[in-house]
């Protein structure tokens, strides 16, 4: 489709540069011409247009030149050719019946001055309004192969561009005169056929479809037939043909055809305009009519003044032709447009256009290259001073400079006193995209942004979605989940989606988009969608009906609310974070008061009284790292005067931990109570408890002793734990014997093992958090400098060497944080 359009723009050009370059040079280059002295016209072949010496009367029917049969106005171009100025010219006419020969000397026609306003005329007929109507044509067709209306557009457009004749101008050849003669006669045929055919047929056109055939049918012969006219008056053995009478007979309805055809495409579309029910079809008709009626009344008016007043101007013709260059400018844009706006948005963005920074750039340099060559003008007349130049110059500088403020101060009054609502809608969109970055609540934040884009755009149906585990709708009222398809083209896009329908080939006809995607749109009657984006994902998007005002959303519109939704998505994003974090906040109060509350707990679960044991001093300290912990120590006073102790280390840290802790010490208690002196099967027992009780990888290493007063036996047995150490004299006792951790394995063995303790002695059981207290360089504190410093201080009291030995730790660290829980028993034989 397009490498015919290419063919056909070639030659359409083509013919178009040939015309140009014949008119030009007979402006540029007017040649010395041998004048014949009179014309011939209708009837066929009266003499008209006569000159002053030729002796011929108008109204002479020609019946010979130079004693041949007169046989079309080739003949007569032989003539001419063949003789000089001051040549004698000889023809035979019929004048009352009589023949007569009537002989003159031809005359020279002397080249003139061509004006400045023929030259501006020819410009503007010739040239700029044939190519731009050539260009509007074709790029309508290009960028529509497939739309039969843009075809019906170009083939008007390439009929328009001659509208207006320039008489001897265009007759360079024959058949360039033929081509012309029917571009010229056909325009007002291809505004009807356009006016019949767009936006779409008339309802009569269903119920009629013969009707156009018995209207455009004599008209496409007519116009035909007309066009013949320069050929048949110019062909050989054409010129006594009666065809020629008939066709300047008819040439004679021209004027009025024409002028009835023009009010049928005012007519038709007036009609449309009236019983057509969708609205952008009836925007694009009213822009058409308002459009169309605007560019062609400055022209109309020229010419009115010329046939009632007999004012003849050409550069007020051509000052009309400019105007006219609306004319097909508005049916392109009706045509490639997928959403006409009425006329008063048009206008107003071709005001902000042309007062925009690049409009404002080219008057400024227009104005720099005029200053210059005024300056230059100026240099080479000795008569003008250099101040009055230096003032000219800054005077020109002067007003280049301020030009682009004046055009921003005059955009805005035109917007305020021509344009006062979408000026008003305007600055509340701008103002709704300050505002909404300093709300921080999510239900405020969507009813804001909702109503008053609803409010500044006239949207009565404006929904709202966001993501809530899925894509929802929660402005105006919540509801259903939106289909995928939407979803996806709004993230992949990243960009306001317009809703068109008619366009087959838009995303709406485009994968992800599905059925029900296309479905929910409808129903929402949604013509632009806006997505929401955070930082790094879509947060929703907002889908906007249509405008109470019926029309389209503009450029500026989408512009402003592009900008709207971009605030409105990192505000929902800091909103969001802000709810996190006082969740977070909330959720820590709350977990740090059950913290406490298990702190309490815990600390309760420790020994709240330490009975006194003849001949034994002991203590205990448990620092968890987390405020409740895994350590655990215990003092049981059994039957018999029996005393229990018991230190363990539950695997991990905090409130699991801890509640495995728990579970430990009410186990153990239960195996004490019930009497069991059987140390081995008590851990076995435990062991087996504590596996059932816990997950497979909650385990904890576990000692348990019981020291006999009377006696000073200590029987004990060591489940995995760091094994507690006696300071006898200088020598050190570990207490290892036992089995495996508590809780890992199911069933196990353990061995109880017992030793008699001696006066002196110095018990130390302790959790790995002591032993690996940690310091900046990954150094471990170690069992040995444990013992070392245990060592250097046994002279003290139990109780006063717990804090000694946490002080020992605390030092070696030197402020490294520690991630274990410390825990200490420390007993002393006394007697």
């Amino acid at each position: 489709m397009r490498i015919l359009l290419a063919v056909l723009g070639v030659v359409l050009f083509g013919y178009q540069a040939a015309v140009m370059q014949h008119v030009f040079d007979q402006l540029w280059r007017p040649a010395n011409q041998t004048s014949l002295g009179f014309r011939v016209g209708a009837p066929w072949p009266t003499v008209v247009a006569v000159e002053e010496g030729t002796g011929l009367v108008a109204g002479d029917r020609l019946t010979a030149v130079g004693g041949e049969p007169f046989d079309g106005t080739a003949q007569l171009d032989r003539a001419v050719a063949t003789r000089f100025p001051g040549d004698q010219m000889t023809v035979t006419v019929s004048r009352g019946g009589e023949s007569r020969e009537v002989s003159w000397r031809l005359a020279r026609t002397e080249p003139g001055e061509v004006s400045w306003t023929r030259w501006v005329y020819v410009g503007v007929v010739a040239g700029a309004m044939p190519l731009l109507c050539l260009v509007v044509g074709f790029w309508t067709v290009w960028m529509r192969p497939r739309d039969g209306v843009a075809w019906l557009l170009l083939g008007m457009m390439a009929s328009f561009a001659h509208a207006l004749d320039l008489g001897e101008y265009t007759s360079s050849s024959m058949a360039m005169r033929v081509v012309h003669s029917f571009l010229a006669l056909a325009w007002p045929l291809g505004m009807a056929s356009f006016a019949w055919f767009f936006p779409v047929t008339l309802p009569l056109e269903r119920r009629a479809p013969w009707l156009k055939s018995v209207f455009f049918g004599p008209m496409l012969v007519l116009v035909g037939a007309l066009a013949t006219i320069p050929y048949l008056g110019y062909a050989e053995s054409m010129g006594r043909s009666g065809i020629l009478d008939w066709l300047f007979g008819m040439l004679r309805l021209r004027m009025p055809v024409q002028m009835a055809t023009v009010s049928l495409f005012f007519f038709v579309l007036g009609w449309k305009a009236g019983v057509v029910k969708d609205p952008d079809q009836r925007r694009r008709i009213r822009t058409i009519l308002q459009g169309c009626g605007a560019a062609l009344a400055p022209l109309l008016v020229v010419l009115l003044a010329q046939i009632l007043f007999r004012v003849q101007s050409e550069l007020g013709l051509a000052i009309g032709i400019v105007m006219m260059a609306g004319f097909p400018m508005t049916l392109a844009y009706v045509v490639l447009v997928q959403r006409a706006f009425g006329v008063g948005v048009v206008i107003r963005q071709g005001l902000q256009y042309a007062l925009a920074q690049r409009g404002m750039r080219l008057v400024q340099i227009a104005i720099s290259i005029a200053i210059i060559l005024t300056v230059l003008k100026l240099v080479e007349d000795p008569k003008n001073n250099r101040p009055k130049i230096i003032t000219l110059v800054a005077g020109g500088v002067t007003a280049v400079l301020l030009l682009q403020r004046g055009a921003t101060w005059a955009k805005g009054a035109i917007d305020r006193r021509f344009f006062r609502e979408a000026y008003d809608s305007e600055q509340l969109l701008a103002g709704l995209g300050d505002d909404v970055r300093k709300i921080v609540e999510t239900k405020l934040l969507v009813e804001t942004v909702g109503r008053r884009v609803g409010a500044a755009l006239h949207v009565e149906k404006l929904v709202i979605v966001l993501k809530e585990g899925g894509f929802a709708p929660v402005y105006p009222t919540a509801g259903v989940a939106v289909p995928a398809g939407l979803v996806a083209a709004l993230d992949k896009a990243r960009a306001p989606l317009s809703v068109y329908w008619e366009e087959r080939g838009s995303w709406l006809y485009r994968e992800p988009v599905g059925e029900l995607d296309r479905e929910w749109l409808k129903a929402g009657e949604s013509e632009l969608l806006l997505p929401l984006h955070g930082q790094e994902r879509l947060l929703g998007f907002a889908a906007l009906g249509p405008k109470r005002s019926e029309e389209p959303y503009s450029t500026n519109d989408i512009r402003l609310l592009k900008s709207v939704t971009m605030q409105t998505g990192l505000a929902l994003d800091n909103a969001r974070l802000t709810a996190s974090v006082a969740n977070e906040v909330a959720q820590r109060m709350m977990m740090s008061r059950e913290l406490e509350i298990a702190r309490e707990v815990q600390e309760r679960l420790f020994p709240q009284k330490l009975p006194p044991v003849a001949g034994l001093e002991y203590a205990g300290y448990c620092r968890p790292a987390r405020g409740v912990g895994g350590d655990y120590y215990d003092f049981l006073p059994l039957a018999d005067g029996r005393f229990g102790i018991a230190i363990g280390d539950v695997s991990g840290k905090g409130i699991p931990a801890a509640l495995l802790m728990a579970s430990l010490q009410a186990s153990l208690r239960g195996q004490t109570m019930a009497g069991n002196r059987d140390l081995a099967s008590l851990m076995s027992n435990l062991n087996q408890l504590i596996f059932d009780l816990s997950p497979s990888n909650r385990y904890a290493t576990f000692f348990y002793g019981e020291f006999d007063p009377a006696t000073k036996e200590l029987n004990f047995v060591n489940g995995g734990h760091n094994p507690p150490m006696i300071l006898r004299g200088e020598e050190w006792i570990h207490l290892e014997a036992g089995g495996p951790v508590v809780g890992l394995f199911g069933p196990a063995v353990y061995e109880q093992s017992q030793i008699t303790l001696m006066e002196g002695d110095l018990l130390i059981g302790f959790t790995d958090g002591i032993s690996e207290a940690m310091n900046s360089a990954d150094e471990e504190w170690g069992e040995d400098e444990l013992a070392m410093w245990v060592k250097e201080r046994r002279e003290m009291g139990v109780g006063e060497l717990i804090p000694e030995i946490m002080k020992g730790a605390d030092a070696f660290a030197a402020g490294f944080p520690q991630h274990d829980d410390m825990t200490l028993v420390v007993a002393r034989v006394t007697g």
